[in-house]
């Protein structure tokens, strides 16, 4: 017996100023599957994308994640509960290091006796999560200097934590 999507948008649609950018839109997606949205320009695939992932909220429809019916009011509940979205521009910061950019927005790790951020520690944390993922990259690396590929993966390795 197979299971039920794990995730699943039914009747989806969209409008921003009274345009229709997405209409009657049904998606379901499966623990295990790799989907590809193609469509022109204007089609309404980073809308659908947004939506999936709290940044924007449907005007019709319903969607379902792990067999509940939500309805995310921030991109960060939808974070909490697991829907990670790599946004075609990536949101590396270039000038920091591959572990800067894992751990950004989380308690940086100090020192038990002095207040100072312990470097090791975020270089070892960001280690075992490239680890985890099956990233090969230096966490001591700056991001400037990968190439596009290696950003897409700490991007992936990002959405991961």
């Amino acid at each position: 017996m197979s299971k039920g999507p794990v995730l699943r948008m039914r009747d989806i649609s969209k409008q921003f100023s009274g345009i229709e950018v997405l209409s009657r839109v049904y998606l379901d997606l499966y623990e295990g599957e790799v989907h590809a949205l193609i469509g022109e320009n204007g089609a309404g695939k980073s809308t659908l994308i947004k939506i999936m992932a709290g940044i924007h909220m449907p005007n019709n429809g319903e969607i379902e994640y792990l067999g509940e019916r939500v309805s995310w009011a921030s991109a960060s509940q939808a974070k909490e509960q697991g829907i990670s979205v790599i946004h075609q521009e990536f949101n590396l910061f270039p000038n920091m290091t591959v572990a800067e950019n894992i751990l950004l927005g989380n308690m940086l790790p100090r020192h038990r006796v002095r207040p100072i951020i312990d470097w090791k520690k975020i270089h070892r944390q960001a280690q075992d999560l490239l680890t985890l993922t099956g990233i090969d990259l230096d966490p001591r690396a700056k991001v400037k200097a990968l190439s596009v590929a290696q950003q897409q993966k700490l991007e992936s390795g990002r959405a991961v934590l």
